[in-house]
């Protein structure tokens, strides 16, 4: 059977079990992926209830008509339905009719709209239009909407829709990875969701098209329609997450023909002098594109499409450190490249988007869309001041997306939704072509190409989700399959050019700089990825894998009353993993058994349930009350099992030399040359020892037996109120995240004589010795370090938030929130892969303290507003301003204390061992304010504008050094506060039509 009919055969069994899991139960749930909800009550004039009314919600847009006839307490609840405007009417007979016009429905949105009837004693019909309600009485989650309208009217710099997430409470980016946190977990664990299907990519984290934060654009702004952000409360319906989702809908057509055309500009000119006084980097930036939509045919058939560029230089000077150590190479090669003063890093992107929406009839709608994004990055790799030109790369990506959807409404009680994705995303990563290994100079040079370029990786992703609501008495009912089958086609050779590592060594009249052991040729540390048994490094780093992942939900909301609403859920999620061998973790560390063959495998994820309840209660129309509890599972990242097939030793690894500065290899080991006999030039240097030469010991990787995908128990309690048209909230959150990834090695031993092994190592530091050497202090002397991916890692996170919000009401729509808070976990890591960050690799305990997202307080603001200027020009305005405490660092010793191999250690003085990110850096402030107007020009409106970024040129200061030393005083250089953002006051003009 090909791939093609296996996920036939896949779609339409995962559709009857849909079928079967709601006949099999009386009540499971629903939610709004792509959609919202219209509920209410319908009355008589005296307040009571009226049965059997039918109520239809038009869609004044595309002229969708939505039908729901009350029950016996006069309630009706319209669900999976469209973002737009509507006019909402009740007709009975005997009573006149009514209609609400101007009803706006946001996605995920359950907008309440009461109708009232009066007997028809008079034909004339009664047409009221409406008010959005300020605050939604039975929505049970705890969430943020980003309308069309903020995503017009603020000024977020860069085009990059995801950065409006983080105006929300709890949201931040990554250090690492530069990932969307949400709630105090992982980037990582963040799931997006657009046009109801997982976005994220699968192998290396992150968001489909970005890579890796260097692609300026993955979808445009413009095509973006709103998004919801779901801190907590989410229901079975979201998976795939420690927590946090961002749920994104993307614009369609409609009867009214529409579009835009904008050019956005940002020269360098327009910058500030930083804060410090020293000039910025050059820089000039703009973006064009456009967009168009409208009717193929009336009521029925709808299109839009967008295009949109960047393309952004950047000139990056570099330190005289480069100069020097490339002056001191070129004495010995004359051909060896040298790289001027500085180097220019582009940042150029295209996406284009296309969607249909076809409704068949008001049962029947059918939506086709495509997105495409490319990205070429010169100088991409690094933005480095002590990387020379040729120790850069050029990276490049291409993107494709195709969903498909459609939504059937068999009845008035049963719905049907079917979504289906094909994801394909090429990303060449090259170096410059010049055949040189990578130079590392202690003290801040590196030179030569990237020692991992190029990388060639195609991942490709299948989603098919199918989904069945009913509407029972007072419940509305939902259950659903899903499938996610993603594959990643990549050769990684990390090092395999070969690395040079020069330090200083001796000590006293012997002592030599890394420089002058430059100029000797003498390296102390040399690695190179090897391939193993006849293979080559290119065969040795190939992986071509996958993933399958399954889930099932069911949930219930169910309207216990007018006042309460209850969301009561379970999923279940099944991850299976490359079934290929890998190293047994229980045998690599059995010295008799020598360099073992794998026969062990990558456990699946096989327990994976959660529980989800959530409770929304109202006392009157302007206040709710909400709880939730859930569990929320996220999953292991594909990157983390290509090095368990590349570096298991057998077909291939990571061959390391060190400790040869001063004397040089150890005599009769394969080595590239040291001394008078060292090449700069030239690659792989190892790559083709003759077949049986021996090598040192090799360092692999494996995973723990017992290794469980991560998750988090959430608990809420939320309230709002509404005053004066403004609602105010409290929200608090705390959350407990189990089985955190992280890195160890399990080829150490605590040494027996600590005092004498690690004399620099404080006693009561509580801090494990691990020898003499950690190189040859091996349990297992067949291999050096062997990497384990265990999952003992923990975090705990509680936030409180007031927040306040007003509504886009006569132009004014405003938004703010105070959030505190503490996020505390044992490794904060994002998908470690290479390094360990525990001080104490055998104590993971050891390292609990505050995160490394952990921020104390944050005030977030943001506001916009349209006016009349005179009768033909209107003004617009709007501000974001952000304030947040520091976030921890670890003050750090400068040296590996305890010989595990890890320069992670921290000092004790006076008898107090240094806890981990126990320092902070400075606090941090950002204003950006927009300003423009608008007037008609045809058939549509011209907007010009200005935008200003850092608008107070504010320099928060971050520290240039946090080595604190071995004390008792620190180093003269610690937490002093030398280095400004690189991100001074900039403007930026722009020029917008719409029609």
């Amino acid at each position: 059977m090909n791939r093609t009919s296996r996920l036939l055969a896949t779609g339409l069994a995962l559709g009857l079990a849909a079928v079967l899991l709601v006949s099999a139960l009386p009540a499971v749930a629903q939610t709004d992926v792509t959609t919202g909800r219209i509920v209410g009550q319908v009355t008589d004039n005296e307040g009571q209830p009226l049965p059997g009314v039918s109520v239809e919600a038009k869609n004044t847009g595309t002229g969708l008509t939505l039908v729901q006839v009350t029950d016996a307490r006069g309630l009706y609840r319209i669900v999976n339905v469209p973002v737009g405007s509507y006019a909402v009417s009740a007709n009975l007979s005997g009573f006149q009719k009514s209609t609400r016009t101007g009803i706006t429905v946001n996605l995920a949105s359950a907008i309440t709209v009461d109708l009232k009837l009066q007997l028809s004693s008079v034909s004339e019909a009664l047409t009221v239009t409406a008010e959005a309600p300020v605050i939604e009485t039975t929505q049970t989650a705890s969430q943020a909407i980003v309308d069309n309208s903020a995503i017009q009217s603020l000024p977020v710099s860069g085009r990059n829709f995801y950065d409006f997430v983080l105006l929300t409470p709890n949201a931040q980016r990554d250090r690492e990875r530069q990932n969307l946190a949400l709630s105090g977990q992982r980037g990582i664990a963040t799931n997006v969701t657009v046009d109801g299907v997982d976005f994220t990519n699968a192998f290396f984290g992150g968001t489909t098209g970005a890579g890796e934060g260097r692609a300026p654009l993955s979808i445009s702004q413009e095509s973006v329609r709103e998004f919801q952000v779901v801190q907590s409360g989410a229901s079975a319906e979201y998976g795939r997450s420690g927590g946090g989702f961002v749920n994104v809908i993307t614009k369609s057509g409609s009867n009214e023909w529409h579009g835009a055309v904008f050019g956005y500009y940002r020269p360098s000119d327009w910058s500030a002098t930083l804060a410090d006084g020293t000039e910025p980097r050059d820089s000039k930036k703009y973006n064009l594109g456009a967009s168009f939509g409208g009717p193929a045919i009336k009521d029925r058939l709808f299109f839009f499409a967008s295009y949109e560029q960047q393309r952004q230089d950047t000139t990056i000077p570099l330190s005289g450190s480069v100069a020097a150590a490339e002056t001191i190479i070129v004495a010995r090669d004359p051909t060896f490249p040298t790289s001027g003063t500085d180097y220019t890093q582009t940042a150029d992107g295209d996406v284009y988007f296309g969607r249909l929406d076809f409704q068949l009839n008001d049962k029947h709608r059918v939506t086709a869309r495509g997105n495409y994004n490319t990205y070429d990055g010169i100088n991409g790799t690094y933005s480095s001041t002590t990387r020379s030109v040729s120790s850069n790369g050029i990276e490049g990506l291409e993107t494709y997306s195709l969903v498909g959807q459609w939504n059937g409404m068999f009845s008035n009680t049963l719905i049907n939704d079917f979504n289906a994705q094909y994801v394909k995303e090429d990303i060449p990563r090259n170096d410059k072509g010049l055949g040189l290994p990578e130079i590392q100079v202690q003290g801040g040079a590196t030179l030569g190409e990237v020692a991992f370029l190029p990388i060639l990786a195609t991942q490709d992703r299948i989603t098919l989700f199918d989904s069945l609501t009913f509407l029972i008495g007072n419940h509305v009912a939902k259950a659903g399959v899903e499938y996610n089958d993603t594959g990643m086609d990549q050769v990684f050779k990390g090092n395999w050019r070969g690395v040079y590592i020069f330090r200083s060594s001796g000590t006293g009249s012997s002592q030599q700089s890394a420089l002058q052991n430059l100029n000797a040729g003498k390296w102390d540390e040399y690695r190179e990825f090897l391939g193993l048994n006849g293979l080559t490094a290119d065969q040795a780093g190939a992986y071509v894998k996958g993933q399958k992942e399954y889930a099932v939900f069911v949930q219930d909301q169910w309207y216990i009353s007018p006042q309460l609403t209850a969301t009561i859920g379970l999923r279940y999620e099944y991850q299976d993993n490359p079934n290929d061998a890998v190293l047994d973790a229980n045998k690599v560390t059995n010295p008799a058994l020598g360099l073992v063959q794998p026969d062990a495998k990558i456990p699946d994820a096989k327990n994976q349930w959660s529980p989800r309840l959530s409770l929304a209660w109202s006392p009157d129309a302007k206040t709710v009350v909400r709880a939730s509890y859930g569990r929320y599972w996220a999953r292991f990242p594909a990157i983390l099992t290509a090095q368990l097939y590349t570096s298991n030793g057998i077909q291939g690894t990571q061959y390391t030399i060190t400790g040869a500065a001063v004397n040089g290899p150890a005599a009769g080991s394969p080595n590239p040359g040291w001394g008078a006999s060292w090449d700069p030039t030239g690659t792989q240097k190892l790559g083709n020892l003759p077949p049986g030469t021996k090598l040192a010991a090799p360092g692999v990787f494996t995973i723990d037996p017992d290794f469980q995908n991560s998750h988090t128990d959430q608990f809420t309690l939320a309230t709002e109120r509404e005053f004066f048209g403004i609602a105010f909230g409290l929200d608090g959150v705390y959350a407990k995240g189990y089985d955190l990834q992280r890195m160890g090695d399990l080829n150490l031993t605590p040494s027996s004589n600590p005092t004498v092994d690690c004399p620099q190592l404080d006693p009561n530091s509580g801090v494990t010795c691990y020898g003499l050497n950690n190189k040859t202090n091996r349990p297992n002397p067949n291999y050096g370090r062997i990497s384990i991916y265990t999952s003992d890692a923990r975090s705990e996170f509680w936030a409180a938030t007031f927040k306040f919000r007003k509504n886009l009401a006569n132009g004014l729509r405003f938004y703010g929130s105070i959030t505190t808070g503490e996020d505390k976990d044992s490794d904060s890591n994002e998908r470690n892969y290479a390094g360990i960050s525990a001080e104490d690799v055998g104590n993971i305990e050891q390292s609990f303290s505050y995160a490394d997202r952990d921020i104390k307080w944050r005030f977030l603001a943001n506001a916009s507003y349209d006016f009349k200027i005179v009768s033909w020009l209107d003004g617009f305005a709007g501000f974001l301003f952000n304030y947040q405490t520091g976030r921890p660092f670890s003050p750090q010793a400068g040296r590996d204390l305890n010989l595990d191999g890890n320069t992670v250690d921290r000092p004790t003085v006076n008898g107090e061992h240094f806890e981990r990110n126990s320092d902070r850096y400075p606090d941090f402030y950002t204003l950006d304010v927009r300003a423009g107007v608008g007037f008609n020009l045809g058939p549509g409106r011209l907007s010009i504008m200005g935008e200003c970024y850092n608008c107070t040129n504010t320099g928060n200061k971050t520290y240039g050094s946090t080595t604190y030393g071995l004390g008792p005083a620190p180093n003269p250089t610690y937490a002093v506060a030398t280095s400004v953002t690189p991100y001074p006051r900039q403007f930026q003009a722009a020029l917008r039509y719409d029609f």
